[in-house]
C-alpha cells in the first residue's frame, strides 16, 4: 500500500490541507510499512547469523585439521631420540650418534 511521504503528510496537516483522521491513516500506513521492513530485515539478519555460525564451525574444523597435519609433519621431521644420544645399533652395526 503506497502512501504519501511522511514530510508531505506532516506539512499538509500543519497547513490544514489534511485533517486529523487522514493524517492518522497515513501515519498508520507508514507504521505498517516500517514494521514489514523491520520484519524482513530481522529475517535476513537471522539467516546471515546462521551462515556465520556455519562458517565459524567450518573454520574451527579446518583449524583443528591444520593443527593435526602440522603435528604429523613435525613428528616425521624430528628424530625419535634427542641429539647427541646414541642410536641403538641393529644387528651387526657399530653404535652411532647424531650429528
Amino acid at each position: 500500500m503506497a502512501t504519501y511521504p511522511l514530510e508531505k503528510i506532516l506539512a499538509d496537516y500543519e497547513s490544514g490541507k489534511m485533517d486529523v483522521e487522514m493524517t492518522l491513516g497515513h501515519s498508520l500506513q507508514h507504521i505498517g510499512q516500517l514494521h514489514a521492513s523491520q520484519s524482513a530485515a530481522n529475517a535476513d539478519r537471522q539467516a546471515l547469523h546462521k551462515q556465520v555460525n556455519t562458517i565459524e564451525h567450518a573454520l574451527r574444523s579446518l583449524q583443528d585439521e591444520l593443527g593435526a597435519l602440522k603435528r604429523l609433519v613435525a613428528g616425521t621431521k624430528t628424530p625419535s631420540h634427542p641429539k647427541g644420544q646414541e642410536i641403538a645399533p641393529t644387528s651387526g652395526e657399530k653404535p652411532a650418534t647424531d650429528r
